[in-house]
């Protein structure tokens, strides 16, 4: 598999990214096995929700030569006071990037950010048909806890999320 790319530069959005984020993440909408809109974002909508991912739940982005390659963030799980302890991670690479290391060097990124923001444990929800993905998070220590089966329903059919969990510190 891949290695992160040493010229990857990872850091926080800037204002002037929100056209490179919307595109990104509309080419994932389009392509169909890593989220479950179906149609694409506006650039309102996003920056509503780019809002909410500061503080304890931040986004970082991928930048390579000057260009966002790619973006992750950290989510509530649920939002409610006894799940404060685990975040859900999204990542997303720009179809010119992809199978380039990018995506690892963002989880990488994410996951220590995790670890010092706090968070006990990770969880993420995987299209069992973006093998990719599943690859990734599974190269990064993530177990797969559980299958859900038929909860997707796209393009005409029925498809199976998988749930990954990596816990970040012991018990104590």
């Amino acid at each position: 598999m891949t290695e992160p790319r040493a010229d990857t530069l990872i850091r926080s959005p800037r204002e002037q990214d929100l056209d490179r984020l919307v595109s990104i993440y509309n080419e994932a909408v389009e392509d169909g096995v890593s989220n479950c809109d179906l149609s694409e974002v506006t650039e309102a909508q996003f920056a509503d929700w780019l809002g909410l991912h500061q503080g304890r739940f931040p986004l970082f982005v991928a930048e390579i030569e000057a260009e966002v390659a790619g973006w992750a963030c950290l989510s509530p799980f649920v939002p409610k006071d006894c799940f404060d302890r685990t975040a859900y991670t999204s990542t997303y690479v720009s179809k010119r990037f992809r199978h380039r290391g990018v995506g690892l060097a963002l989880r990488e990124h994410v996951v220590a950010q995790a670890r010092a923001l706090g968070f006990h444990s990770l969880v993420n929800r995987i299209f069992t048909r973006n093998t990719a993905s599943v690859a990734l998070t599974e190269r990064l220590g993530f177990v797969r806890i559980g299958l859900l089966r038929e909860v997707i329903w796209r393009d005409g059919e029925y498809w199976d999320a998988a749930l990954y969990q990596l816990i970040l510190t012991p018990k104590g």
